[in-house]
């Protein structure tokens, strides 16, 4: 929802907040949702080491993290 700004404006500082609990459950598609944020610098800085460690643990998951991980 706040990532994307699907029924709230964007905010990645609240999307950053939501991810953190399912990304310490492994959930792939909040690894890959939260990479990205972190891939473009949405709202914080660019941290390409961050992002690729998340893309790797997600892509064995989630298809998008591996197209994902090989954009970096």
């Amino acid at each position: 929802m706040y990532h994307f700004g699907r029924g709230q404006k964007r905010d990645f500082d609240e999307a950053r907040k939501w991810y953190q609990p399912a990304v310490k459950s492994d959930h792939a598609p909040a690894l890959n949702n939260l990479a990205t944020i972190y891939r473009l610098g949405q709202g914080v800085p660019i941290d390409l080491e961050r992002a690729f460690n998340m893309y790797k643990k997600a892509a064995g998951e989630q298809t998008l993290a591996k197209y994902n991980l090989g954009e970096i």
